[in-house]
């Protein structure tokens, strides 16, 4: 160890212990609890690259054989590899060959080496060991830009996260690994006592399924519709599955419901009663220990559509905010460029280092602790209250075309308010699975809009996609997946109920909506998430979807009584737009089979797993070993080997 880098550790480590990252669970890194390591504040940025290149070599170290430093014998034996090993190393021991690939990032100047880590991110290959360097790389980057917060005196909650972007149409294949990760550290918080950690049997719960997974609905006579929702996958795959809807209509009135006398499909309002007897309700049906509860959350009251005038950012919350992230900066001032139903606050909001900020600290254990959105009252929606106009402040609000007068101020509030207590409710009734200790993975799931700024679900990690890339024809022509007839394509129904507004590919292929979608909670560790489609894919994969155009979802119809099958009943567009594709099920329920190490009971079924083909198309292997330090390791890797 040279000199210069011992010196400087031993102001951070008095007593020379190895601390920082070390492998933890399932090969991730994991924080060892050290109080002495932290750097101290008066060697601002060196020390912080110092605490940055101790933690690296210890995950570096994790991935060396276990005696690499007791290693007394050539890399090579015979040959032209042993006469060349000797002349450039007379040493030529194999310790010492691991020993010079630490000297090389001791001896990197701290730009040379933040730069080799940000190399690194590349490289998502879960469970492998450039997979878990790349973990080690990404959270030592958050680290140290943490450290260096703190030694401007911000503190670690105030650190500005410089590698994440907020929207993920711009992650790189890495984020989403990251994400992944991040999901894996929530559902196994608290050393993993909390959750299910072994099962040979699993029951997948989905709750809000509406029209999906019912198995009436697909009909070879009409084919109208087929399987759709989180269900469908588990149901196929002869795993045990309950599927839960309230029988609400969207306007909150009774359904017909959809149950057919389905032993697996329950009406049961979540509302009804306390979160623990709600959860207690949907165990009641279930055998298997561990539960995956899905949650397709109504999503009239948080969508982009959905009457948006009725949130409002909050005042104080954006103003603490904003001063953590900005000093001294003013506070953003409205322009007459700005809507007339705008806020400073919103403005605000729109900030994308405010942005970075929330999604920095989401995850964490409370959440944010503070709210961002909240429904605005009666009186604000009726009037303006602050506009870029001085002429509209106190006048009557126009929304959608008319004044909006007090009796739609209140049913637009009460449906902002409804939505938040159900939401509160499905994320109480998930921690109520964790404290039975019953709980897997799962999601709660909306489209995207307002409820990615609602605090209720700011503690658990966000993941973002695009429903287009779990439905026909981005299935077959883009993720090279085989299709699965009997599921339901949105694409395929538009034409079949709307063909005026049906858009169709260059193949003549009916195309579904983009529909970009948010999931809240921990998925498993070994699901790969599905890349969003890219612009190019539009009116290939994906039709357009503009605000206010009534093709792609907006034109989405529903279907009558007896449309299906004699007796069947009324299905509202509602219903229609808002039921999950079931390749998305596939995905999610082959990755909770491949963490717990199970078979599909339904043999029919078993075989690559899903998750491992996207893997494999989308993010290869980018580096080997010898990539990652530049050395020639085939030989130490054979000598590791050896009796």
């Amino acid at each position: 160890m040279a000199d210069a880098f011992e010196g400087a550790w031993k102001h951070i480590n008095p007593d020379e212990r190895r601390g920082g990252v070390m492998m933890g669970r399932e090969g991730f890194p994991e924080e060892e609890e050290v109080d002495d390591l932290a750097p101290q504040i008066d060697m601002g940025g060196d020390a912080c690259c110092i605490d940055a290149k101790n933690k690296w070599e210890e995950a570096c170290i994790e991935g060396f054989p276990d005696d690499w430093d007791a290693m007394n014998y050539p890399y090579a034996t015979e040959g032209e590899d042993y006469d060349n090993e000797i002349e450039h190393n007379p040493d030529g021991l194999a310790g010492g060959y691991y020993q010079s690939i630490l000297d090389k990032y001791r001896n990197m100047s701290c730009e040379e080496f933040k730069e080799h880590l940000e190399s690194r991110l590349g490289d998502i290959s879960m469970g492998s060991l450039e997979g878990q360097l790349a973990m080690a790389a990404h959270r030592i980057l958050q680290e140290w830009d943490e450290c260096i917060q703190q030694s401007m005196g911000l503190g670690s909650d105030e650190a500005m996260d410089m590698y994440r972007s907020e929207d993920r149409h711009s992650h790189t294949p890495f984020d989403s690994a990251w994400d992944i990760f991040r999901a894996r550290d929530y559902n196994h918080q608290g050393g993993g006592d909390s959750v299910v950690k072994q099962e040979d049997r699993f029951a997948n719960i989905e709750h809000f399924a509406g029209v999906s997974a019912v198995d009436e609905l697909f009909n070879p006579k009409h084919k109208l519709l087929g399987r759709a929702g989180m269900s469908a996958s588990p149901r196929e795959r002869g795993h045990e599955h309950h599927s839960f809807d309230w029988g609400l209509d969207e306007k909150g009135k009774k359904d017909a419901g959809f149950d057919f006398d389905n032993p697996n499909y329950h009406i049961d309002d979540i509302m009804e009663g306390s979160a623990q007897q709600a959860a207690a309700r949907m165990l009641a049906p279930v055998d298997a220990e561990c539960v995956n509860p899905t949650f397709g959350a109504p999503c009239k009251a948080f969508s982009i559509s959905g009457e948006p005038v009725g949130w409002k950012p909050n005042r104080d919350a954006m103003e603490m905010v904003w001063e953590i992230v900005h000093g001294n900066k003013d506070f953003p001032t409205l322009t007459e460029r700005d809507t007339v139903h705008q806020t400073e606050e919103g403005k605000a909001l729109q900030n994308d280092k405010i942005k970075r900020y929330l999604n920095k600290i989401r995850g964490r254990e409370g959440g944010w602790g503070f709210p961002v959105y909240e429904p605005r009252t009666i009186d604000e929606l009726m009037f303006h209250e602050d506009s870029a106009r001085p002429d509209l402040r106190g006048m009557e609000r126009v929304y959608s075309g008319r004044v909006l007068d007090e009796d739609r101020a209140k049913a637009i509030r009460g449906r902002k308010e409804g939505g938040l207590a159900t939401l509160q409710r499905a994320v109480d009734i998930m921690r109520e699975f964790e404290r039975k200790k019953r709980m897997g993975f799962g999601f709660i799931e909306n489209p995207m809009g307002q409820m990615r700024y609602n605090s209720a679900i700011s503690h658990l990690p966000h993941t973002k996609i695009t429903q287009g890339s779990f439905r026909e024809p981005a299935q077959t022509d883009y993720m090279g997946l085989p299709r699965n007839d009997a599921y339901f394509e949105q694409g395929e129904y538009m034409r079949a109920t709307n063909p005026k507004l049906s858009v169709l590919n260059e193949k003549g292929v009916a195309l579904p909506p983009l529909k970009p979608t948010d999931l809240f909670g921990p998925l498993p560790p070994t699901m790969f998430v599905r890349p969003d489609l890219p612009k190019s894919e539009l009116g290939r994969t994906y039709a357009p979807g503009t605000r206010g155009s009534q093709n792609a979802l907006q034109g989405m119809k529903g279907l009558s009584a007896d449309a299906l099958f004699p007796g069947s009943p009324v299905i509202s567009p509602y219903h229609m737009k808002s039921s999950l594709p079931a390749y998305l099920g596939d995905d999610f329920t082959q990755a909770v089979e491949q963490y717990f190490d199970i078979e599909a009971p339904n043999e029919e079924f078993r075989g690559t797993n899903v998750n491992d083909i996207l893997r494999r198309k989308f993010a290869p292997k980018q580096a080997t070993l010898n990539d990652w330090h530049g050395v020639d390791l085939s030989n130490i890797e054979r000598f590791s080997r050896r009796e």
